[in-house]
C-alpha cells in the first residue's frame, strides 16, 4: 500500500506524517491487516517548495 501526502514546510510534514500513520494503522486494523516490517518513506521536493511524501507499507493478514 502507498500512502501519499503533500506538505508546505517541515513542520506541516511532521504533523501530516503523524496523521497519515495514525489513519494507516486504523485502516489496516479495520481490514484485518497489519504492517509487515520496515516501510520506507520517499520524499519528492518540487521547485515551489512543496514536499510530496509517500509511505510504502507492506502488509499481511492479521493473525
Amino acid at each position: 500500500m502507498v500512502c501519499g501526502f503533500e506538505s508546505e514546510n517541515d513542520e506541516q510534514m511532521k504533523v501530516s506524517m503523524g496523521k497519515a500513520m495514525k489513519y494507516t494503522r486504523f485502516w489496516l486494523k479495520k481490514h484485518g491487516l497489519t504492517a509487515d516490517g520496515f516501510f520506507p518513506e520517499m520524499y519528492y521536493k518540487s521547485k515551489s517548495g512543496i514536499v510530496y511524501t509517500e509511505l510504502w507499507i507492506p502488509f499481511k493478514k492479521r493473525e
